[in-house]
């Protein structure tokens, strides 16, 4: 809670079938721009781009777990923001 220590994440997805894989691929460049705008706490923008990728990779719990971040932070004030 409250990280602000970068760090890099894997998934091992080799044994996925292909075109899940497929699809992992794929939204490797923008997962990596959600977490940038979440970085830049434009969270309405990552909530965007949160939904363009749950259409690539349906019930995906990382999704879905940056989406609560992401609709938790729009609900807080700046200041409680700060302190997350």
């Amino acid at each position: 809670r409250g990280k602000q220590r970068q760090v890099e994440i894997f998934e091992v997805f080799a044994t996925d079938p292909a075109p899940i894989r497929e699809r992992k691929i794929a939204s490797q460049e923008p997962l990596a721009e959600v977490v940038s705008l979440m970085q830049s706490a434009a969270w309405e923008s990552a909530r965007a781009r949160i939904a363009d990728l749950a259409i690539l990779l349906p019930g995906d719990r990382a999704l879905s777990v940056l989406d609560h971040h992401c609709w938790r932070m729009i609900r807080l004030t700046p200041d409680e923001q700060g302190a997350s």
